[in-house]
């Protein structure tokens, strides 16, 4: 049951389109062939943890340092929610993709909590970052072992490691323009 005070829209409206479609993109995303789930289920271990129709971009935290503790506990409360299916890195890109698709790629990237949100990590990113040679040995070799663990198998120290190496690339911009290195939307 949902608690009356998240404000959830009873009637199907732009911020529940938002909501449906976020929750359907986030749980393919995080679905992988060893640990595979229903978009339905996906979806209710979101709602679960306080992302549903009613949550607005201005409830996020609004700095990198908030922001990470506040991600540290929804993953922590998504691995929960699926019963332990759900690795550090799954839960992750669970709540990245959620954000992603439901506030940072339309009019609220200029708002604090878009700048400070994580963006979906995955092979391709890693690959394409040691690629550019931007990172010096220590972090790029970090990269590598972090890209060969596999995203999906990480815990949240590998999760945490890897965040805290991108954010250091770019360091005085919006923290969702890592993505400029992903190629998977080709």
């Amino acid at each position: 049951m949902i608690p009356r005070e998240w404000s959830v829209e009873l009637h199907y409206g732009i911020h529940q389109h938002q909501h449906r479609f976020a929750a359907w993109a986030a749980a393919r995303a995080a679905s992988t062939t060893n640990r595979r789930f229903a978009v339905s289920v996906g979806e209710s271990w979101l709602v679960a943890v306080g992302l549903h129709a009613g949550l607005q971009i201005e409830q996020l935290p609004e700095t990198a340092e908030a922001f990470d503790v506040w991600h540290r506990n929804l993953r922590g409360a998504l691995i929960r929610a699926s019963d332990g299916a759900l690795s550090h890195g799954q839960a992750a890109k669970l709540l990245n993709c959620y954000l992603k698709a439901r506030f940072i790629t339309s009019f609220s990237t200029g708002l604090p909590a878009a700048s400070v949100a994580h963006p979906p990590i995955d092979r391709l990113l890693l690959s394409k970052i040691l690629e550019a040679g931007i990172l010096e040995f220590d972090r790029a070799r970090a990269i590598r072992k972090l890209r060969e663990a596999a995203w999906s198998n990480w815990n949240s120290d590998e999760y945490e490691e890897a965040i805290h190496i991108l954010r250091s690339i770019n360091p005085d911009e919006p923290f969702w323009m890592i993505e400029q290195y992903w190629p998977g939307y080709k």
